[in-house]
């Protein structure tokens, strides 16, 4: 966190974050991801201001992560971000705390039993994803004649599967496995796994290209 940054927090006397995402972490029943980056929030504000309680949690869609840091509408982002050069050039980034690739999931019964089977029908599959700039590219390494597509929310693309409208879903490995081990039957892996990337917290760093818009004052950002 910029020292500005973190001056402002301090004087607040509240760390504002967005933790919003409804992403499954592991086979835990009871541990999500979006558990976990509240708990991330909690431990800063305990850091910070001796109580774990001083963070205010801020819902965004996925493409306000980057623009609600560069306006200072939340002072760090904890929201399912993978780590990528475009990106820090506009933020910067913590350590990260999270690990993974990507997956393919599929409906169990369905016209394609599994990767080489997608693979094969070319052009005549859809694959959901959530919405990216990258997405597409993604998808393209794994299924290079794929059709594909980009929905706003991670329920969608599961609701674009369940409805026929896409052959299979390209997600995290942790939520493939966690659909499959809570709908027992219903789903199936693909058999591959790819583009392993780390996640981590941003923050606002004027010290990029993008840099920073100046302090926004308490009473407007809540």
């Amino acid at each position: 966190m910029h020292a500005d940054t973190l001056q402002d927090v301090l004087a607040r006397g509240e760390l504002s974050s967005a933790p919003a995402a409804p992403i499954r972490l592991a086979l835990h029943p009871e541990w999500t991801d979006r558990r976990l980056r509240c708990r991330i929030g909690h431990i800063l504000a305990q850091g910070l201001f001796n109580d774990p309680s001083k963070v205010r949690f801020v819902n965004q869609s996925s493409d306000a992560r980057i623009p609600n840091l560069l306006t200072n509408k939340v002072d760090i982002s904890c929201q399912a971000m993978t780590v990528t050069a475009a990106r820090a050039q506009q933020v910067a980034f913590t350590v990260p705390y999270y690990r993974e690739g990507v997956g393919l999931l599929m409906l169990d019964g369905g016209d394609y039993a599994d990767y080489p089977a997608l693979k094969a029908a070319g052009s005549d599959i859809t694959v959901a994803v959530l919405q990216n700039v990258y997405a597409e590219q993604m998808v393209h390494q794994a299924l290079p004649e794929a059709k594909v597509d980009q929905y706003e929310s991670q329920n969608l693309i599961y609701q674009a599967l369940n409805s026929h409208r896409a052959d299979a879903v390209a997600t995290d490995l942790s939520t493939l496995k966690w659909y499959m081990k809570n709908n027992s039957g219903r789903y199936i892996d693909a058999g591959y796994a790819w583009n392993p990337q780390s996640y981590a917290c941003a923050v606002c760093a004027p010290t990029t290209p993008a840099g920073c818009s100046s302090s926004t004052p308490p009473s407007s950002r809540r």
